[in-house]
């Protein structure tokens, strides 16, 4: 389809379907006010920040980080509010509309591009229109509501930025927005009689109205994706299931030094997918991840996409007989747990999860001199994280909490030093009461055989080289201290042992290609079920705890 962006048409693959929304086949649009981002994470630009970055990481990954950020607010910063007139062509929820069906409905999209063919709207701010209005009209319908609502640019950026993927309800201000519009047009008032009530101020231009570029009328079957001629889509490839940062900078390089064929990349955003296709050389970009991993020419499934929809696209690929790379977390809920597990146990299911901490050769040196001693374990983990804003995706209700997001990180961590068989007995949170519910966390673990670890997650502390972290393992007469996977020290007994690292190496890299090996020598995935099932209800208990202010819970955890 043809997809506004940055004042040029391209072809784009076409909105999927998704729940609360209908597509759209857009008549014309009228974008109202730039979108500014919101969802992001906050993370300041200096030249002391890069250099020590660079210091960290290395010039590439860090000229790889600047790249991809900018990317992103460039794409970002395409979005608007956008009033759009056209009309549906699938109901609620995605199934197709008849074709007699070609009532006019008044949309209002609040993260849009200025204008597409095609466009997705949650149902709550949809209005259908006695009759389709010219665009003139339109335009004094808009002043008029919005002077009636008293919306200025502050107001704008009120409404701006609701994300339909989050699954909560739209803004009021949207809702009541595009209902005023709407009500205009029910009138039996003239356009003139319409000018003459919101007459424009002297010196205020007004919106524009933008019409889709030599569009074609689309239909619900229409493609979802893109396919370019000159490139053969024979051979089993992969198909990656989104597109955003962490795709961009470690997944896709990684598939790229193992030679993998890169069959199909998928996101919901549209231009995002186009654009990494042809920036990484992807056969295929497209918007529904279910015509993706449906493809026979797919043999592999990676999955980074928004957290809630992990287990589901998981288990529905490992029922296609798919081999499957799950990125952290791999599931969100117990329901979710219950789902993956039943498909990972499916004969010659074969299922990997992106827990890439136990990768790191530091960590991986720290369970070799963990054999070295026996008896209770003592695990302290101190996380510098990065500031996050309160609109941040991380925090939309379906997700979880930062818990689920991020510290499962290192609750999969204690999981692989302490081994799956310890089991856990107690669980204890604290936290700072003026902060987010999520934030400023203390995790204590209690295990069976007198083992103890605790995580402290703070936003607080000096950023400047994004998320950083203290590891400190204790067993008999064994100490073991890493400070922010560039160093390890170690004592056993009066013995002294230094490990320095020139990079930062938290096993991002080394996950990737050892998973690619095992993918391809046919050999079974490194992660077990066992830590799978601890590891994520630990992180599920530890949310559930969040959520309801709870301080203290017994263990054991439920069987799955």
């Amino acid at each position: 389809m043809n997809y506004l962006f940055r004042d040029r048409w391209y072809d784009v693959p076409r909105y999927a379907s998704y729940n609360g929304c209908r597509l759209v086949q857009v008549d014309y649009t009228v974008p109202l006010a730039r979108v500014a981002p919101r969802d992001q994470r906050v993370i300041p630009r200096s030249w002391r920040k890069v250099w020590k970055f660079t210091a960290a990481e290395g010039l590439i990954n860090t000229a790889k980080k600047i790249q991809s950020k900018r990317e992103q607010e460039l794409i970002s910063s395409n979005f608007h509010v956008v009033l759009a007139v056209g009309t549906a062509l699938t109901k609620l929820g995605g199934e197709a509309e008849p074709t007699v069906n070609d009532a006019p409905l008044l949309c209002l999209g609040t993260r849009h591009p200025q204008c597409a063919e095609v466009m997705l709207f949650r149902e709550e701010l949809i209005v259908p229109l006695p009759s389709l209005p010219d665009s003139e009209h339109c335009l004094q319908a808009v002043e008029s509501a919005a002077e009636s609502l008293s919306i200025d640019e502050s107001g704008w950026q009120a409404l701006a930025g609701y994300n339909f993927y989050s699954d909560t309800v739209p803004p009021m201000g949207a809702v009541d927005f595009v209902r005023r519009v709407a009500s205009y047009f029910g009138r039996e008032s003239s356009t003139e009689a319409l000018a003459a009530e919101s007459p424009v101020a002297a010196g205020k231009s007004k919106p524009a109205v933008i019409r889709p570029a030599s569009a074609t009328v689309a239909s619900p079957q229409s493609s979802t994706h893109v396919r370019r001629a000159g490139q053969s889509a024979q051979g089993r490839g992969v198909a990656v299931i989104a597109a955003g940062d962490y795709v961009r900078t470690q997944i896709v390089p990684a598939l790229q030094r193992s030679s993998m064929h890169l069959q199909t990349v998928v996101d919901i955003e549209p231009y995002l997918a186009e654009h990494v296709r042809q920036k990484f050389g992807f056969a295929q970009a497209m918007t529904d991840w279910r015509e993706a991993i449906s493809q026979t020419e797919v043999d592999i499934v990676i999955i980074a996409s928004y957290h809630d929809s992990h287990a589901e696209i998981a288990s529905e690929s490992l029922r296609k007989r798919k081999k499957v790379f799950v990125e952290k977390p791999p599931v969100v809920t117990r329901p979710d747990l219950a789902l993956l597990l039943e498909a990972a146990r499916q004969p010659e299911a074969w299922l990997e999860v992106g827990y890439n901490r136990r990768y790191a050769p530091l960590t991986r040196k720290a369970k070799e001199l963990l054999r070295c001693a026996s008896g209770p374990t003592t695990i302290l983990c101190v996380v510098k994280e990065v500031e996050i804003p309160d609109q941040h995706w991380y925090r939309w209700p379906k997700e979880g909490t930062r818990i689920t997001g991020n510290i499962c990180h290192w609750i999969d961590l204690i999981v692989y030093l302490l081994g799956a068989d310890t089991k856990p007995v107690e669980m204890t949170i604290t936290g700072s009461a003026d902060s987010q519910p999520d934030e400023e966390r203390g995790l204590n673990i209690l295990f069976q055989d007198g083992s103890t670890a605790t995580i402290i997650a703070t936003s607080r502390g000096d950023d400047t080289l994004g998320v950083q972290e203290l590891i400190e393992v204790r067993r008999d007469k064994l100490s073991i201290r890493i400070d922010d996977y560039r160093s390890m020290q170690a004592s056993h007994a009066g013995r002294m042992l230094y490990y320095k690292q020139g990079l930062r190496e938290k096993g991002h890299a080394i996950m990737y290609r050892e998973a690619i090996q095992r993918m391809k020598r046919g050999t079974p995935a490194l992660y077990s079920l066992e830590e799978l099932k601890l590891t994520s209800l630990l992180t599920i208990r530890a949310t559930e705890m969040v959520k309801d202010n709870s301080r203290h819970t017994a263990l054991p955890l439920e069987k799955q």
